[in-house]
This record gives structure tokens, sequence and C-alpha cells, in this order.
């Protein structure tokens, strides 16, 4: 129940906004046609009454409210980078604009960067707290939360109890009326005409009704049927029933049902004369003083008689610009108002399942899995022989919330298997899509497992997937199985990376394979396992953990003040660009610092593996996170039985490699023109190679990061041309054409080795 509030208060909260938004349409659109104001009423409607109905791209009006009402929450989660939240993104999102040859995530998508992130070192002392105190400030804000919960419930019972109470009145009264048409009832107990909600929507009128005023009373409320007005009125009074504790949302129902009946008005009159008009009007008047009190029904008669009737002979249609301008208003609205990004649906659930304290436990629990090589593998054999693929259940769950443990929160998450005859049948007959991934389409017809398919293979190692996409079969040199339930590829269709090679000398080749499933509005994160034979002659897949790069990446990097600006240390020495700091940000952005887990690109560069960590500033005012320009380039070294060590640690900045990157692969397949339109700095040209390749693999970018303050940096890079033996070594001069973006552009390219 307290979730339950939590999300209608973050709700109402919203609500209010978009009721101001409203008011100040409706206020400058008086003279127009209500039919633009009675939409923005009902995607109110929707807005009160349901969770985000699409999640976008981006973050919206949705996203800066769970700030403002989740401070409890966020209290008491600990910080992102010790998090093994399931970031896979099963909803639309299309800011990812694709990957390179070489892995790394396109410039735009890392601009776009919008996720919410606390100051790690609050949180850990909060989860300290948290841990320690059991009369912490969390718990005493958890209780709050639930008594402010049974009060929003019991006030909506009272309310739920009220509109009953004058539903059974309004039944009674109307025993006595008699059916004179097909939907069309008299009684003598009502003075006004009014329209019954139900199946069909009935319309009483009182006795004795003729002539005109009988004819203009039935088209109105038949307009009224046509347009489902009577059920918007009942949505309308189970959204006040919820927010009633909103003043804002009293405001707006009485407002929505004027605004209804005008536009009804507008409907009944469309294409009728001043004189019809005119008599309309006078119908309107004669039962101006018969008062409604029906909230369930839709009645001609309200206390707004006199706005009626001015909007009747005064309103005018908009010129076809201003019908342009408040359609686009109104997407606008839907967008900001109905949409939220991928994590606020995280952030909403995820973070009020657990405590910071119960999430540490969790994430012990992950830890104490694989404690061992031989214990981790000895203890999933016995599951894993009989039908591994058909078990992925944790062993370990916390026994508190009873949390299933998800495949990104184990190290092993395949073990060896023996498919039975049927399954190995179809694994040796499968489709074979991983050198024609472009024409794969997975059968989401039957029963999906049902069909596998060769999605990649090496010299020893075949990789299959299930057409669900939410598993792997893994085919070993010695011609054994392993299966792992694991998404090998999202909606965007990824194919999985795959490459053999003996990674931890142990004279036998591993295959190690990355996956792109784990994105969406501000997340981008590659995820990395390793096929191993493990002493017992067994094979298993190891996964690389956040918990397991992510200590050792924060611990190489810090945040330093000046007097004027903040700068970002590396090993003790500062790199890349200084970022400035007046005294506007210095006195509204606090705590701020850079932090990494957000943007995880891993990627195989020639005999190595490759991690870049784009660093996101942060602080109490920058909770979407701040796109920096900074990153952290390591390798990835796999030493066996699932563990790892990051090496060789070196400062990137993410604009200059991507502009690098960009413009070689440009120059040395030809397109100069495209080049020196959008990489060269004014005044600079380049000349066209006099011999264009087919492909070009940018290995190795380096410069020196010490004083890139100065503005001029020169870049050293490694090219392979066509899948060349050679290597061809590059210097391009930079310069900072933009402090404030962080915009390098090209002055020269010097080529050695063609």
């Amino acid at each position: 129940m307290t979730k339950l509030f939590e999300l209608f208060l973050q709700n109402s909260f919203t609500g209010i906004i978009f009721i101001l938004v409203i008011l100040i349409i409706r206020q400058l659109t008086k003279n127009f046609s209500k039919r633009y104001v009675t939409v923005l009423w009902i995607l109110l409607l929707a807005e009160l009454l349901f969770t985000p109905l699409v999640t976008g791209p981006f973050h919206t009006i949705r996203n800066v409210a769970i700030l403002n009402f989740n401070d409890g929450v966020y209290d008491s989660s600990e910080s992102l980078g010790q998090n093994q939240i399931n970031y896979n993104n099963s909803d639309t999102y299309k800011q990812i604009e694709g990957v390179n040859s070489t892995g790394n995530s396109n410039l735009s998508l890392a601009r776009k960067i919008q996720e919410n992130r606390i100051d790690k070192d609050n949180l850990t002392e909060n989860n300290i707290t948290s841990s320690n105190n059991d009369s912490s400030i969390p718990t005493e804000k958890h209780r709050l939360a639930e008594y402010l919960s049974f009060v929003w419930l019991s006030g909506i019972i009272v309310f739920t109890v009220y509109f009953l109470i004058q539903y059974i009145k309004l039944r009674h009264m109307l025993k006595g009326a008699i059916k004179v048409d097909n939907n069309i009832w008299e009684t003598s107990a009502c003075d006004i005409p009014f329209v019954m909600p139900g199946i069909p929507s009935k319309i009483y009128i009182p006795v004795g009704l003729e002539g005109r005023q009988r004819e203009d009373i039935l088209t109105h409320e038949r307009e009224h049927i046509r347009h489902f007005d009577p059920w918007i009125k009942c949505l309308a009074t189970i959204a006040l029933t919820v927010h009633w504790f909103n003043p804002f949302v009293w405001i707006a129902f009485s407002l929505m049902g004027k605004d209804i009946e005008m536009y009804c008005d507008e409907r009944v009159l469309r294409g009728k004369g001043l004189n019809e008009k005119k008599q309309y009007s006078q119908t309107i008047l004669d039962f101006s003083k018969k008062a409604n009190g029906l909230p369930l029904a839709i009645g001609f008669a309200k206390n707004n008689t006199e706005n009626r009737i001015k909007h009747i002979l005064c309103s005018k249609k908009p010129h076809r610009i201003m019908n342009i301008v408040l359609v686009a208003v109104i997407l606008a609205c839907g967008v900001l108002f109905l949409t939220a990004g991928k994590k606020y649906a995280e952030n909403t659930y995820n973070e009020n399942k657990l405590n910071g304290t119960q999430r540490e436990n969790n994430i012990s629990d992950t830890e104490k899995t694989p404690a061992s090589g031989k214990e981790s593998a000895s203890d999933n054999n016995a599951a894993d022989d009989s039908k591994a693929e058909n078990e992925a259940v944790t062993e370990n769950q916390n026994s508190y919330t009873e949390e299933e443990e998800f495949w990104d929160e184990k190290l092993i998450v395949g073990t060896t298997f023996e498919p039975d005859p049927n399954l190995k049948k179809r694994i040796l007959d499968a489709p074979d899509y991983a050198s024609d991934w472009g024409s794969f389409h997975p059968v989401f017809e039957g029963n999906m497992t049902e069909n596998i398919n060769l999605i990649g293979k090496t010299q020893h190692f075949l990789l299959y997937g299930t057409s669900n996409t939410e598993s792997m079969i893994v085919k070993t040199p010695d011609n054994r199985y392993i299966s792992a339930k694991v998404p090998y590829t999202s909606h965007y269709m990824f194919q999985p990376l795959v490459n053999e090679m003996d990674y931890d000398r142990d004279g036998e080749n591993e295959l190690a394979i990355i996956i792109y499933v784990k994105h969406g509005t501000g997340c981008s994160i590659k995820t990395l396992f390793m096929v191993d034979k493990a002493n017992d002659g067994k094979w298993y897949m190891y996964q690389l953990l956040e918990n397991e790069y992510l200590p050792q990446l924060e611990a190489k990097f810090d945040t330093v003040y000046t007097e004027d600006s903040i700068k970002l240390l590396l090993d003790g020495k500062h790199v890349g660009l200084t970022k400035p700091m007046d005294n506007e940000f210095r006195n509204s952005s606090v705590n701020y610092k850079f932090h990494a887990g957000m943007q995880i690109q891993i990627h195989f560069v020639e005999d190595r593996i490759e991690l870049n960590a784009d660093l996101l500033g942060y602080s109490d005012t920058f909770f979407s996170g701040e796109f920096t320009g900074h990153r952290i380039n390591a390798d990835i070294a796999y030493l066996g039985e699932g563990k790892w060590e990051l090496k060789n640690f070196r400062y990137r900045d993410i604009n200059m490699d991507l502009v690098i990157e960009d413009a070689l692969t440009m120059y040395f397949t030809g397109r100069t023109e495209e080049l020196n339109q959008y990489y060269m700095a004014d005044g600079f040209h380049l000349k066209e190679i006099r011999k264009k390749s087919n492909d070009a693999s940018v290995l190795n970018i380096s410069y020196p990061v010490d004083n890139m303050d100065s503005g001029k940096v020169e870049a050293h890079a490694t090219v392979r041309l066509d899948s060349s033996s050679s290597l061809i070594n590059v210097t391009v001069s930079m310069k900072l054409t933009d402090s404030l973006n962080g915009t390098w552009k090209i002055v020269g390219i010097d080529v050695s080795g063609l």
C-alpha cells in the first residue's frame, strides 16, 4: 500500500504542474474552441490515474517529480556503482544510434545522458547508518509513509462511500421513470435533463418537455453520449476520489465539467445560424436556476450559464497556424506528462523494494556464490546436468525479500549440461545467422524456446540462441554444451561479439562473449562473459560483474576543487579539460563529483579486451548526471576460474577520441569532403587521399593528457587498413574550438607507413 501511495503521490505532484499548464492554456484560448482544452483535461485524467503510458528516450516531468517525493528512498539506497539492478531495456528506446566497429557508443547518446544518481559518499554513510541503527532516519520516513498511506486510503474509502450513496439515491429517485424512446426516459423526480452513464447510457428528461426546447436538449445529451462524456466524468470522479487530498484536482474537476459542456454546445451548434444560437441560449437560461447536484451524471443545466452563452455567441475558430500551434502544444503535453525515461519505472519500483541494508545483503549473497571456482562449479553441476536450460532460479535469495537473483547478479551464469536427443538434433540443425545477422528474425510464435539459431562462431566454439532471445547455448571444442539463461540481444538486435583466445594462459582457449542488452535513457552498458574449462573438466560461463570492475575504476580517479574550477585526477595527476566553476555554479551545485558506471563499453581490440568508462558529473542539483567528456580506459585481464583484473588505466577525452576515429575512417575510405565539412577547424582543409581503402580500423589512440587546457593536442593513432598485416601510424593535430562544450576539431593529419 505504501508503494501505491508513493506512486499516486508522484502522479499528483505531476498533476499539479499539468493543471497549471492547462489553466494557462485555457486562459489564452478562452475565445477559441474548447476542443483543445478538453483533450488536455482527458490527458490529465490519464496522468492522474496511470503510470507513464510510454517509456521514452529522455527524461520528462515524470522523472523530475520522483526526485521531489522520494527523498526517503534515495536516502536509504546505495550507490549506483554497487547496485546490481537489471538495466535490461524491454521497452522502446530509440536514442541508441549504433555502435562502431570497435564497440564505442555514439556521441549523440553520450550527450543525452539523463539518469538519476546520488552522491555515493552520502549514500554509503546512509547505508552504514541503516545497518547499524534500527531507529535511523529511513525507518522513520518509512513509518511516516505508512501513516500517510493509511490516511490516504481512509479518504478514498470515505469519498467512495459518499459517491455510492449519491448514486443509490439517484437510482432510487428514478424508479418511476417511463421509457419514451430508445434510450430516453421521462421522470417527474428531476427538473433538469441529464445522462446517466451505463451500457447503454440513458437520457432522463423532465415530464412535459416539448417543442424546440426538447429537441435542443435531446441533441445536446446525445452529443454527450456520442463523445463518451458520461464515462469521462466517471473517470474524473475516480481521479477525484484517489487524489482527494489535492486541491488542484478539485479545481480541475470543476473546470473540466464546464469545458465539456461548452464543447458539447459547440458540437450541437456547428453550422447553425445566429437565430438558432440565440434560441439554444434561451434554453440554457430556462434551466440556469436549477442546480444539477448529480455527481455521476452529465446534466444540461450548470452554474456556468453566463460563460456558456458568451462562448456560444462570441467564440471563434482559430486560424490554421494557431490550430497547428495548439495541436503541437497538446502533443508536447502528452509527451511531457504521460511518458517518462526508462529509469522512472526502475526508481519507482526497484528503489522502493529494497532499502539500503537489504540491497547490501543481496549483494553479499551474490559475492558468496562464486567463492571458489571448483566449489561453485560443483554446487551448480547437479541442477545443470539434468536440464540446465530450464533452471535459472538462483540459489541465493534474500531471506527477507525472497527476491530472485537475476543473471546480471551472478558470477556463474552457465554450466555444462547434457542435452536430450531432441534438443541436440535442433542444435545440430540450427540455421546459421552468425555470418548473416542482418537476416536474423526471432520467431515469436508458439513455444519460443523450440527454435535454436546459430548466432556466433569462432574456430572451435559455436554460440547458439533461443528464438525468444532469453538464453544461450555454447558448444565447446570437446563437443560438450553449456546452457546459460542470459539474453543475448535486445529489440535493437545487436549481435553478440565473440572471440576465442587463451586469455588466462593455461594452454587452453576460452570463448569471450560481449552482449549489449543493458541500454536505455542514460544507460549504455555492455557485459562480458568468459566460457572457461574448470579443473574438474566441466565448462562454465563466468560474468564480469559490476561490483568487480567498478571499485577498481573508482579507486583510480578523484574529483578536486580549486578556487574557480573542478579537476579530474587519475592516479593523483590532473588529466583532461578543467571544468570552470563560476559563483552561480558554486552556490547551486554542492558535492559535485565524477562517477563511473552508467556508460560502460567493452570491445575486442586485436589480442586484448578493452573497457571504456565514460564519467558523469553528479551533485545535489545534477541528479540526472552531466556529460563531462572524461573517459577512463583499461584492459580487462582474465585470470581464470571467473577472476578478473583491470590493467593499464589511461585517460581519454571522449569528444576527441570520437572525432579522431570518425575522421580517420572517413579519410582512409575516401570521404574527405564529409571530413572537411564536419571535423576540420575553420581555415583548414585536407586533400583527398590517393588510394582509398574499403575498411579502416582505428586500433589505438594516444595523446598527452596533462595539459589539454592549452587547447592544442598532438594525437597519435594506429590504423589497420583492409585487414592488412601492417599498421599505419597517423599523427592528428587537434584544436579546442569550444571550451564550454569540449569541442575538438582537426587542424592537420600526417600519415606515415603508406
